[in-house]
Formats: structure tokens, C-alpha cells, sequence
């Protein structure tokens, strides 16, 4: 699985984060902030987030 790692969740540009119902923060690392975002994985809890808000 793709995956690609910043070393502080505010060094992902804004054009890279295409997961509206998450942000960097809430998936990044509580104790250094860093960040390993897996994209199918993200675009699959996306995919989930977006399905419950239609319900």
C-alpha cells in the first residue's frame, strides 16, 4: 500500500489532502506529530465517512 510519511503533520501541503472528513492532525502521531498517510486506506475510510453522512 502507498504510503507517504511527513515529519510534522503540517508540513502535508493543503493540495495533498484530499480526505474532507479528516484532518492531518487527528491522524498524525500524538507524541512527535508525524504522519504516515497509507492513501487506500484513507480513501477507504473517506469512502465510509461519506457513505454514513448520507444516511
Amino acid at each position: 500500500m502507498p504510503t507517504t510519511t511527513y515529519a510534522h503533520f503540517r508540513d502535508v501541503p493543503e493540495s495533498a489532502w484530499r480526505w474532507p472528513s479528516f484532518s492531518s492532525a487527528e491522524i498524525a502521531c500524538r507524541g512527535t506529530s508525524a504522519i504516515e498517510i497509507n492513501t487506500e486506506a484513507m480513501d477507504q475510510l473517506q469512502s465510509l465517512a461519506t457513505a454514513s453522512e448520507i444516511r
